[in-house]
């Protein structure tokens, strides 16, 4: 242990002078003979910002693709344990837009594949957050591998997450913490529960009450209609605003207010309109279509006559269609596609 303790230490020492070489270098070339207007350049931080740097000039350096790329390599080999610095390499490979997606593509050309492969691997172990769900006592309940494991179990992982960067205390009873921080302060605990072989139970009072209470507030209510009501009295919109309000009401991709779909839902209950659907079930209009379409999670449509008995123009060819669906077929799209063209009015589809 204590040898390649002594190893990382030494390569930590080596990264930081190449590291050090390459921004004096940039600066020195930067102060004595400049850069022309048509080199492509991007900014880069001496000391990143995830680890408090600033966009002060004095922490800002000129540099190319290739060396900008190279650079936060450095930075992440110094830094193995910082997961912001892994997704800052990923990022400047292949992000951008325009001319410096292409320069960084191009760098990427000239740089190993192995490290290209080092990298995407990292980024990839960096989106991938370790958490412990645990009591007040510090008693062990569950360890994820992964933060997304969490919604397997009923707990959603945006609270989980801010439980964790102490934006909140607990979240449906249960305390979290990363794992690598409760590790260092609470080996014991974690010892303890690899070493049981039956997991702890869960209480699912918490969880399902959390449940109910995003359900019941996920529609607004009377009071909060009222109060919007109140707010918004009084005021003239402007014309405008009245023209896209009766564009959107006349658009041929509002469907859902058709009373010629009839519909089964997972339930068994039979609808007679998308919108009705969804008030009952507590969905929105657009999630019930969503599923429709892709015939999934048990919604089926009984009879569209809507969609058998509306006629389309394809106004670029002057073919017209006898109905929604066999435009549809005609076209090779997907339903959703159609209404999509149908709002475009440079497909030139047209409901008629």
């Amino acid at each position: 242990m204590e040898i390649n303790k002594d190893i990382n230490y030494h390569n930590r020492v080596q990264y930081l002078k190449i590291y050090e070489y390459l921004i004096k270098k940039a600066l020195y070339y930067e102060i004595f003979n400049g850069y022309s207007k048509e080199e492509y350049l991007e900014t880069h931080h001496i000391l990143p910002k995830c680890m408090g740097g600033t966009n002060n000039s004095s922490n800002l350096v000129k540099v190319n693709a290739r060396t900008h790329i190279i650079l936060h390599m450095l930075l992440e080999k110094m830094y193995p344990e910082n997961k912001y610095l892994s997704k800052a390499v990923f990022m400047c490979m292949f992000s951008g837009k325009g001319n410096g997606k292409t320069k960084r593509r191009e760098a990427c050309d000239t740089i190993s594949t192995k490290l290209i492969a080092d990298a995407r691997e990292n980024f990839r172990r960096s989106r991938y957050i370790k958490v412990v769900c645990f009591l007040e006592n510090f008693k062990v309940i569950r360890v994820y591998d992964n933060i997304k494991d969490v919604e397997s179990d009923g707990f959603s992982r945006t609270a989980v997450s801010s439980v964790c960067n102490n934006h909140r205390k607990t979240h449906c009873g249960y305390y979290w913490m990363k794992y690598e921080d409760f590790e260092k302060e609470h080996l014991s605990e974690l010892e303890e529960f690899y070493s049981n072989e039956i997991l702890p139970n869960l209480n699912t009072k918490y969880i399902s009450e959390s449940t109910e209470y995003k359900r019941k507030n996920k529609t607004i209510t009377n009071e909060t209609r009222t109060i919007l009501s109140k707010i918004s009295t009084g005021k003239k919109m402007s014309d405008e605003t009245k023209k896209k309000i009766s564009d959107k009401n006349k658009s041929n991709n509002n469907l859902m207010n058709k009373k010629g779909i009839i519909l089964e839902a997972p339930n068994g209950k039979i609808y007679k309109s998308i919108r009705e659907c969804a008030k009952d079930l507590n969905l929105s209009p657009r999630t019930v279509k969503k599923r429709l379409d892709n015939n999934s999670a048990g919604f089926k449509v009984i009879n569209n006559d809507y969609s058998q008995t509306r006629k389309v123009l394809n106004e670029s060819s002057g073919k017209i269609y006898n109905s929604i669906n066999e435009c549809i077929l005609d076209l090779n799209i997907s339903r959703d596609c159609f209404y999509r063209w149908i709002k475009n009015p440079e497909k030139k589809l047209k409901l008629i």
